[in-house]
């Protein structure tokens, strides 16, 4: 049996006293709707095997999205998704890396070297296009962070024009942890690396990074698709001026590729790469689930707080200690038994919030805040009246 953690409910708690202050009204009646029993409920379906893991665009995660729904419709909430329903669709574009037709070549004074997959390096797919390639001279740029207000320029001597950069994907130890975990984010290192006139990225890894994430846990969930959101122009989100961040290489790749240790300041390596990338294409759709609490205040209910947990996990993989399911109990059907336990604990707020209160169940986490994103992009409430959020 899946037992909630005593934290799950001292967060619910803390995320309903928020805006009950707000509304200048006793809340206990409210809080005392927030059980342990139903948030454990919640999480025992949603981490069931029946749901597969609740991978983005696989049954499963239609019977997580169709669950919470029902759970919001049955409270009274109303529909904020699209054309009158619960549900907000996304199109999505997944891409599976095709690892027997994928390869890593080096040269270094006129000598060529090869990385096996696997062992030395793996991949992503290319939600662009089946096969793509990138090649070039590699610089290395240390965490690869341009940060002008905390005084950090990996770049500063290095010419990365053209170039591939090979980065540490750690937080950067000279940053504050907030700060710290926005500038490791893969996405932020990319658009860095593009302001500096790269053409392409890969990750190289020490003994540090994979104290904070092992290579073989890496590895092994690489096997799983990767997935960008479709615009209207038919082209995948936010990638038209991404450069190509095709390799994560262990440890050993890193040693080859370097020959030698990682340097200890940002420097032209004198190696050059080549890259083939094969991959598998599909497009998928995916639902956000969205619902709203109407506000008291004949005013301010035209305003949104918006109150958000993300649905989906990373469905079915390699298989660890004989099972393939990866349920995703605490990542994130904890977060979404406690999203649908303070909905129903506002519903019995008196006075009511006099905001409007949108919940807001995304997709897409796990491939990158996909279902976000979009949300953010194409808001089913006008974007000027939101005006906070909550994870």
């Amino acid at each position: 049996m899946i037992r909630p953690k005593k934290f799950m409910v001292l967060g619910a708690l803390l995320s309903l006293g928020i805006l009950a202050n707000a509304s200048n009204g006793p809340e206990d009646d409210a809080l005392q709707v927030i059980r342990p029993e139903a948030i454990q409920a919640h999480v025992t379906f949603l981490a069931d095997d029946l749901l597969e893991g609740r991978g983005t665009g696989t049954r499963g995660h239609e019977i997580a999205a169709n669950y919470v729904a029902a759970q919001f419709q049955a409270m009274g909430l109303k529909p904020g998704g699209t054309n009158g329903t619960y549900f907000q669709s996304i199109p999505l574009r997944s891409a599976a890396i095709v690892p027997e037709e994928t390869s890593f070549k080096f040269a270094r004074d006129g000598k060529e070297g090869t990385l096996v997959y696997g062992e030395d390096y793996f991949g992503a797919g290319d939600v662009r296009k089946a096969v793509s390639t990138l090649s070039g001279d590699v610089v290395y740029v240390g965490h690869g962070v341009t940060a002008p207000d905390f005084g950090i320029d990996d770049y500063r001597g290095v010419d990365a024009r053209g170039k591939v950069v090979a980065f540490l994907r750690t937080p950067d130890p000279r940053m504050p942890p907030a700060e710290g975990a926005h500038f490791a984010a893969l996405e932020t290192r990319l658009k860095i690396a593009a302001a500096h006139g790269a053409v392409g990225a890969i990750e190289v890894r020490d003994a540090e990074t994979d104290k904070v994430q092992p290579y073989d846990r890496a590895l092994r969930q690489s096997t799983l698709p990767v997935m960008a959101w479709i615009g209207p122009n038919g082209y995948p989100s936010g990638l038209r001026e991404q450069v190509q961040a095709p390799a994560i290489l262990s440890q050993a790749g890193t040693k080859k590729l370097f020959s030698g240790p990682i340097p200890e300041k940002s420097m032209v390596l004198h190696v050059s790469v080549s890259l083939t990338i094969t991959s598998r294409l599909s497009d998928v759709k995916s639902p956000n689930v969205v619902a709203v609490l109407t506000g008291s205040d004949p005013l301010l209910s035209k305003e949104y707080v918006v109150y958000t947990a993300h649905t989906d996990h990373l469905g079915v993989g390699v298989p660890v200690n004989g099972k393939a399911i990866y349920n995703g109990a605490y990542d994130n059907a904890s977060g979404t038994a406690v999203l649908i336990e303070v909905a129903r604990a506002f519903t019995r707020l008196s006075p009511p919030a006099r905001r409007s209160i949108l919940f807001l169940a995304p997709t897409a986490e796990e491939k990158g805040l996909l279902g976000s994103d979009y949300f953010a992009e194409y808001p089913t409430v006008p974007r000027p009246q939101i005006i906070a959020s909550k994870l």
